[in-house]
């Protein structure tokens, strides 16, 4: 009977010192979310490589504070600079934000430079090389253009 109780404390501290495995095709690939986010703030996760980081500083972008992190925990992998996470190949991913209204605005700014260009691709329909037809283009928007 001893020898039974001796064997189950055995066993339970082996249990605790090594959870149940989970097999590598049986666990959810960890997606990058952010947790705890500010929602008067834009957020994104920034690749530190050449001079992201840095541009993003200058167009308004801040390291988001380490209260926010990633995944559904909000795990912060932070070394005192940030909210930052190895997002595969030897590659560190920085948690941004930015403010609402500056997100919207350069949204606006980055779709009216879209349908200028959109515009130049449209000519007359009757051309001085003499192509004729009609051209229609739908944005991802559903807004359709034609000529």
């Amino acid at each position: 009977m001893a020898n039974e109780r001796v064997r189950d404390t055995r066993d339970q501290q082996l249990r605790a010192a090594n959870p149940e495995r989970i097999p590598m095709h049986e666990q959810a690939r960890n997606k990058l979310t952010v947790a705890n986010k500010d929602p008067n703030y834009e957020y994104r996760i920034v690749n530190d490589i050449e001079d992201r980081v840095a541009r993003f500083k200058r167009a308004g972008w801040e390291l988001a504070p380490e209260a926010v992190g990633f995944g559904d925990e909000g795990v912060n992998n932070s070394l005192g600079t940030g909210t930052r996470m190895p997002v595969g190949g030897g590659v560190i991913g920085v948690l941004m934000r930015i403010r609402k209204e500056f997100y919207e605005a350069d949204m606006a700014a980055q779709a009216a430079e879209v349908t200028r260009l959109e515009r130049t691709m449209l000519k007359g329909k009757n051309r001085e090389d003499g192509l004729e037809g009609e051209i229609e283009i739908q944005s991802r928007r559903g807004k359709k253009s034609s000529i």
